[in-house]
C-alpha cells in the first residue's frame, strides 16, 4: 500500500468530498507528512550515531548529519539535485 493509499484508508468519502472543499485534509495532511519525514530523520540520525560509535566520524556521516539537523542544508540539497538534473536533461554531448 503506498503513502496515498494510507492517507486515503483513514477517511470516509464525506471526509473526502469536504476536503475538496476545504483546506483543513490538506493542512491534516500536510501534518502528517511532517510528523513522518521528522521520525524518519530522527531514526537516520540515531543511525548515523550508532555509525560514528562502531567506525568514528567521515565525510558521509558528517553530511548525514547535517542534513538530517538543518532544514537549510536539505534546501540546498534539493536545489543541487535539481539543478544537476536540468544540466543533465539538457546537456548536449
Amino acid at each position: 500500500m503506498n503513502y496515498w493509499d494510507r492517507i486515503y484508508a483513514e477517511y470516509n468519502m464525506n471526509e473526502l468530498v469536504q476536503g475538496m472543499n476545504d483546506d483543513s485534509l490538506l493542512d491534516a495532511q500536510r501534518k502528517r507528512y511532517k510528523e513522518e519525514f521528522d521520525k524518519r530523520l530522527s531514526k537516520k540520525l540515531a543511525d548515523v550515531e550508532e555509525f560514528e560509535k562502531l567506525w568514528g566520524e567521515c565525510t558521509s556521516s558528517r553530511a548525514m548529519r547535517k542534513y538530517c539537523t538543518s532544514e537549510t542544508y536539505r534546501q540546498r540539497v534539493r536545489q543541487f539535485n535539481n539543478a544537476t538534473a536540468q544540466t543533465i536533461k539538457y546537456y548536449k554531448g
